[in-house]
Order: structure tokens, then C-alpha cells, then sequence
């Protein structure tokens, strides 16, 4: 018997890489309205004043949001947190989410940063949050970037959307507006001052 190909057959090509060539994953959270911590560092800039109250999830996974001095009334899967919600720029998509803080630690860190007369209020720089552990044991660390004026591109990227944080506790979509087409942006840079805070995007 002939151990040569049979004329005609297919040859396969032979392959040494596991991933086709020059394979990027897509990004996540292209279609998602908020942002999450993920493992490893996250990297955002706000672009709005926070919102702040006690989140607490019924027993049917359903979130309730209370403005602060309210009394958080209901039955709870577990104890209600405290929790910042703001509007920020995700370099990673390249668009406006929502970011909603629970971790006290991140809280408490972003804080002393705005109460640092070096670093002031956190739209004069971006945050980057690291996150490393699982469930019980989660660790987060925060640190600033070099100070740097919010991008007139990152400004004029979210002229078109209108986003209303006090609808959270609503219980409605804050997204009121979101253009049909968004486009992405390459440019960042240069510097701002702590009065920014009247020229916020969302206010």
C-alpha cells in the first residue's frame, strides 16, 4: 500500500498559534451604561458631582436607592450600603457610564484626595482603581494621576448625552438621551484648576 497523498487532496496548513494573528478580544461593555470594577486596574475620569445614599437589594435582586438622611425601609438580602453614584468617562469604550460605589475603601481614598490641597476634586485628574481577590477577600487600592484639565474631547464626546443621576432613586433609567452613533476619541491631554466644578459636563 502507498503511503503517498492522494492526488487532489486538501492540504491543512499546519499552524503554531494558538489565537489567529494580530487577535485583539473586543472591548466589553460597549452596550453597558455602567461601569464595574474588574479584576485588575480600572482607569476613569469623573465627569460629574456624585450622588450619595444607601443602596440596598430586596430579596428579589431588585436595587432601592435612598437620598441621604433617609430611612432605608424594606426587607434586604443583606445589610443596605452606602453608596456614591457619578457620571465618568471610561478611556477603555470611550464613553460615558455610570459608576456606582460601594467600597467603602474607594470612598474613603477618593475622599482624602479631594480634601488634599495637592490633589483637590477628582475632575482634575484621573483615578485608577486596582482590584485583586475574590469575594471576602477583595482588595482595592486607588491612586491619582498627574493632574491634567479635563479633555475638550472628552467634552464635546458627551455634548449629546443627557444623563440624570437623581432618577436613580427613582428607580427609572438615568440615560434620558444617548446619541444614536458615539463616537470614539484618541486625543487626551493639559491641565485644570479646582473651580472646574461649574464646567462639569453633567452637573
Amino acid at each position: 500500500m502507498s503511503n503517498s497523498k492522494k492526488a487532489g487532496a486538501p492540504t491543512q496548513k499546519k499552524t503554531t498559534s494558538f489565537l489567529p494573528d494580530n487577535y485583539e478580544p473586543p472591548k466589553s461593555g460597549g452596550g453597558d451604561n455602567y461601569m464595574k470594577f474588574q479584576d485588575g486596574t480600572t482607569r476613569f475620569r469623573a465627569i460629574s458631582k456624585p450622588i450619595m445614599g444607601t443602596l440596598g437589594w430586596d430579596n428579589d435582586s431588585k436595587p432601592h436607592r435612598f437620598r441621604m438622611g433617609e430611612t432605608a425601609d424594606g426587607e434586604w438580602r443583606e445589610k443596605p450600603k452606602h453608596f456614591w453614584a457619578l457620571v465618568v468617562w471610561n478611556y477603555e469604550i470611550e464613553r460615558p457610564q455610570i459608576l456606582e460605589i460601594t467600597q467603602q475603601s474607594v470612598i474613603r481614598a477618593i475622599v482624602e484626595l479631594n480634601n488634599d490641597s495637592d490633589w483637590g476634586a477628582p475632575w482634575n485628574y484621573d483615578l485608577k482603581v486596582t482590584r485583586k481577590g475574590q469575594k471576602l477577600e477583595t482588595e482595592y487600592s486607588v491612586i491619582a494621576t498627574p493632574k491634567k484639565k479635563i479633555p475638550q474631547l472628552i467634552r464635546d464626546a458627551v455634548s449629546d448625552w443627557e444623563i440624570d443621576l437623581e432618577m436613580l432613586f427613582d428607580g427609572d433609567d438615568p440615560f434620558v438621551k444617548i446619541p444614536d452613533n458615539v463616537e470614539t476619541i484618541d486625543d487626551m491631554n493639559p491641565d485644570q484648576d479646582d473651580d472646574g466644578a461649574d464646567d462639569l459636563p453633567f452637573s
